[in-house]
């Protein structure tokens, strides 16, 4: 009804920016982007902090539709990542796109799934399931810079990513 339902503002010490939100089919919220030092993702009385081990880290966090934290997860790594946009699937499992520099651990488990830029940035593509659990991760990229905008999942759970490269790109990660 264009009435106002709830805000919040999350951040730490330095840049962090939010650049994809999505809803899922029980109206859970998903945000992704860019964080760096520590930050508390709990908007609420609680406490769930996070810290980027390099230069800025991706994260993904899953909200309830009144805007209570369920989990948040982050990708570690020596450079850096940006999660630029973020989708579901009808299973509620999370996709999330955009780019890194250097080695990026995506699996925000005890496992480890590396993943190692070619060039200035590389694109990825991240699979969590509703749980926030590590399924799959993908770079792909070449000498120069690539990066991932926009993506979408059909109902099979295909991943369609739409970017920039220049040059030459591999895409078969």
């Amino acid at each position: 009804a264009g009435e106002f339902v709830w805000a919040l503002s999350l951040g730490g010490g330095d840049n962090d920016y939010g650049y994809g939100i999505c809803f899922d089919s029980t109206d859970n919220v998903y945000v992704t982007g860019l964080y760096r030092q520590m930050v508390d993702f709990d908007p609420g009385p609680g406490v769930l902090n996070l810290t980027s081990v390099g230069i800025h880290a991706a994260f993904v966090m899953k909200m309830n539709p009144s805007g209570g934290l369920i989990w948040a997860r982050s990708t570690e790594g020596s450079g850096y990542s940006l999660g630029a946009d973020i989708n579901t699937d009808s299973a509620g499992d999370v996709y999330v796109a955009g780019r890194f520099v250097g080695t990026t651990d995506f699996d925000p488990g005890p496992g480890v799934q590396n993943q190692t830029s070619h060039g200035n940035s590389d694109i990825f593509a991240w699979k969590l399931s509703t749980d926030g659990d590590h399924r799959w991760s993908a770079g792909a990229g070449g000498t120069a810079s690539d990066w991932a905008e926009g993506l979408a999942v059909d109902d099979a759970g295909n991943l369609v990513c739409t970017g920039v490269f220049d040059g030459t790109v591999d895409f078969d990660p």
